[in-house]
């Protein structure tokens, strides 16, 4: 599934926050400063309070969107994304609302359907405009009268909108090759 999911526009965006954050969590994305003090071309970097504000929010976000879906299903999937935002999926990107909504509305139109997430990890880009979250998931539906669970792991791209809201610009979904019910 990798393979063919590097060539969408979206998971080098979300390999590069990967590369942000070191083994133990801290940002090893700043650029050092030289011994002469900061260079003047470095970009503005929030202040760690700034930092932190913006992983809450993307936080809030995080589950809003969960809540959203719990409450109205594909609906609350779809209005999460950003209108050109996409799902990596084994059979290339999807992109857009339209897109995203055919490829999950079957799943949603069941009534057993539940999809739940926790997110393990947060991260915000240096300026504040993007943002990733990244956990497992665990997807539940009734199947010939006995519940089926599926659980994966999952990473999401965020940008932060000029209005301050959060929406998913890329979503990823594996999952582990054998699963016990």
């Amino acid at each position: 599934m990798i393979p063919g999911a590097l060539r969408s526009r979206g998971l080098l965006v979300m390999l590069v926050f990967v590369g942000c954050a070191g083994p133990d969590g801290s940002d090893t994305s700043r650029a050092p400063e030289s011994a002469a003090g900061s260079s003047a071309r470095q970009p503005s970097i929030p202040a760690e309070s700034d930092q932190d504000r913006l992983r809450g929010e993307l936080a809030a976000a995080e589950a809003d969107f969960e809540r959203a879906v719990s409450e109205r299903k594909l609906d609350g999937w779809i209005e999460a994304f950003a209108p050109n935002g996409m799902m990596v999926q084994p059979d290339g990107p999807v992109v857009g609302h339209e897109a995203i909504r055919l490829v999950m509305a079957d799943a949603f139109a069941d009534s057993t359907f539940r999809l739940t997430w926790t997110p393990d990890l947060i991260g915000v880009s240096d300026d504040g405009t993007l943002g990733y979250t990244t956990g497992r998931y665990e997807r539940r539906r009734v199947v010939d009268g006995e519940e089926r669970t599926q659980r994966g792991s999952y990473f999401t791209v965020w940008r932060r909108q000029p209005d301050g809201r959060w929406l998913v610009e890329a979503d990823m979904g594996t999952e582990p090759a054998s699963q016990p019910d």
